[in-house]
């Protein structure tokens, strides 16, 4: 299987266009799937996190939302075991921020991501 490298920021396609490999890939990887809603995907709408229907919105358990998106990094293909997890839930802006940095195959990754 090739990974396309990805922009950081936009996540537009790295040009010249090349393959991104080891830990930056399980790193993309991780970012790819935290980033995609239940449903978003076409030819699986299995595939996704249940952002909709089990993260945002008002009265959310933080320890049901941490065991969620622990268990959509942990189904990353590479990744061994997550060594910190820190999740923030503003239920005033309805935002949630995870930080957290994992063992895989290639080495540690780390990554933020926030999502409302």
């Amino acid at each position: 299987m090739i990974d396309l490298k990805l922009d950081s920021y936009t996540r537009d396609l790295v040009v010249p266009i090349r393959p991104v490999e080891g830990a930056a890939r399980i790193q993309q990887s991780v970012g790819i799937r935290l980033r995609t809603w239940l449903g978003e995907w076409y030819l699986n709408t299995t595939h996704g996190v249940p952002y909709l229907e089990d993260i945002l919105g008002k009265k959310r358990r933080p320890e049901i939302v941490e065991a969620i998106l622990r268990a959509q990094i942990l189904g990353v293909n590479g990744v061994k075991s997550i060594i910190s997890f820190n999740l923030t839930i503003d239920s005033h802006t309805r935002k949630t921020s995870i930080n957290f940095s994992a063992d895989t195959k290639e080495g540690l990754i780390s990554d933020k991501f926030s999502v409302g």
